[in-house]
């Protein structure tokens, strides 16, 4: 088990470095999508895992531009997340086990369903009212990323 996290981890950690620094929020976490999703569909581990309790495992990447918390949680019983608010922008990547998501349209004020098949994902945007239903026995990645320098103009150093 601790194998399968140090793994996700360490992929986690290379693929936010080799990230273009100026791209920011959620096109960020769409570009990490894919090159996880690629990456992490290797690791034998999730197949095999046969849960007795709830597991999580999280953790913290910051450099100067951005904020990421990702969080492995493995879950044994179904759970369901009601009216959920994302305060930050959120990637959610299904690893072994389907996973419902529904997001309200503020348009309609009606909730707009979602399915998460294995080895997908899905960003949602930060202020995003949701709700979000893990299988049994599911296997899922949360990332999360806060941008430190939200001003989008270029910043420029004086110069005497």
């Amino acid at each position: 088990m601790e194998k399968f996290f140090h793994e996700i981890k360490s992929i986690i950690d290379q693929e936010l470095s080799l990230i273009n620094q100026k791209i920011k929020s959620t096109t960020y976490l769409e570009i990490l999508k894919f090159k996880l999703i690629e990456k992490i569909k290797d690791i034998e581990l999730k197949n095999s895992i046969n849960l007795d309790k709830d597991i999580s495992d999280e953790n913290l990447y910051e450099d100067t531009n951005k904020k990421v918390n990702y969080k492995v949680i493995m879950s044994k019983l179904p759970k369901i997340n009601i009216n959920s608010s994302i305060v930050n922008d959120m990637l959610i990547i299904s690893l072994n086990q389907k996973t419902m998501i529904s997001v309200k349209d503020e348009d309609s004020n009606k909730y707009v369903n979602f399915n998460l098949f294995p080895n997908s994902g899905i960003v949602l945007p930060h202020n995003t009212l949701c709700k979000i239903n893990y299988l049994k026995n599911s296997i899922i990645l949360e990332i999360t990323l806060e941008d430190k320098l939200v001003d989008i103009e270029k910043i420029e150093e004086n110069t005497i």
